[in-house]
C-alpha cells in the first residue's frame, strides 16, 4: 500500500506569494515591517494581537503550507 495515491508539484512565483501575503495583512488590518533579503521576505507583525487576528493569521499560514 503506497503513502501517497497521488503527486502534484506547482511552481509558484516568490513576487506572487509576497503580493498574497501583504493582502492578506492588510485584509486583516494588521500593522508590519516588511524585510526582504536576496532569497527571502520576512514579515514582522507590529502591535499586539487580538484571538481572532491571531486566528486568521495562523489559517493563512496553516493553508499557504498546503499549497
Amino acid at each position: 500500500m503506497p503513502y501517497a495515491s497521488n503527486i502534484s508539484i506547482a511552481v509558484l512565483d516568490d513576487n506572487v506569494l509576497e503580493s498574497q501575503a501583504i493582502e492578506t495583512l492588510s485584509a486583516i488590518g494588521l500593522s508590519y515591517e516588511k524585510y526582504k533579503t536576496a532569497n527571502n521576505v520576512y514579515f514582522n507583525i507590529i502591535g499586539t494581537l487580538s484571538d481572532s487576528e491571531l486566528n486568521k493569521i495562523n489559517n493563512y499560514v496553516d493553508e499557504y503550507y498546503k499549497q
